[in-house]
């Protein structure tokens, strides 16, 4: 199963239930289901297509979970990046995944507009305002376990940041490993970095 098959199974059986909570306030799976086809729309009207790599710039918010999931909904690979790379940093993950986008909010901008600047393959730097559109949503592709969910880049503190390609099989492998081995079930809640 895929992620974005998990998360839309989840959003039709428990809509209301909580899917993370940041700052006080509660998003559930059918409002994160909702936003993150909006943000699919968005990316897809900005150029983005299956296997285009996006990257994320977002301090912990809604909206990073919107665009990682549009993002997968569309078919793309979302590559999280940390706001605090600098531009310089930023572009070389940017180039080395070879990003077609940058998602990002205002307080960022600047920083992601000198590194996209430097990324002659970033065609575009893209803001909340331009992701949440009420428009038709594009066809959605069919994503495979196979398929790559996200690039990881470790931290660089052995020397410069690698990607780590991880699928959506990968993924829920470890997810399910990690539930099994803590006894999870659907009521529990997890506190995450």
């Amino acid at each position: 199963m895929t992620l974005v098959e998990v998360l839309g199974r989840r959003a039709a059986s428990d809509p209301d239930a909580q899917y993370f909570s940041v700052y006080g306030q509660t998003y559930p799976y059918a409002g994160v289901w909702s936003e993150s086809l909006r943000c699919a729309t968005g990316l897809a009207q900005a150029g983005v297509g299956v296997g285009d790599k996006v990257g994320l710039i977002y301090p912990t918010c809604a909206e990073f979970f919107y665009a990682f999931l549009g993002a997968l909904r569309l078919g793309a690979v979302p590559v999280p990046l940390y706001p605090t790379l600098g531009a310089e940093g930023t572009a070389n993950i940017l180039r080395d995944s070879e990003a077609v986008a940058v998602a990002t909010i205002s307080w960022f901008r600047r920083g992601v507009d000198e590194a996209a600047g430097a990324c002659a393959g970033v065609k575009a730097v893209l803001e909340p305002s331009d992701l949440e559109v009420n428009a038709p949503p594009p066809a959605l592709p069919v994503v495979r376990p196979e398929d790559i969910a996200f690039i990881q880049y470790t931290s660089g503190s052995t020397g410069h940041p690698r990607g780590v390609v991880l699928s959506h099989a990968n993924v829920g492998e470890t997810a399910r490993f990690m539930a099994e081995a803590a006894a999870l079930t659907r009521e529990d809640r997890v506190v995450s970095w």
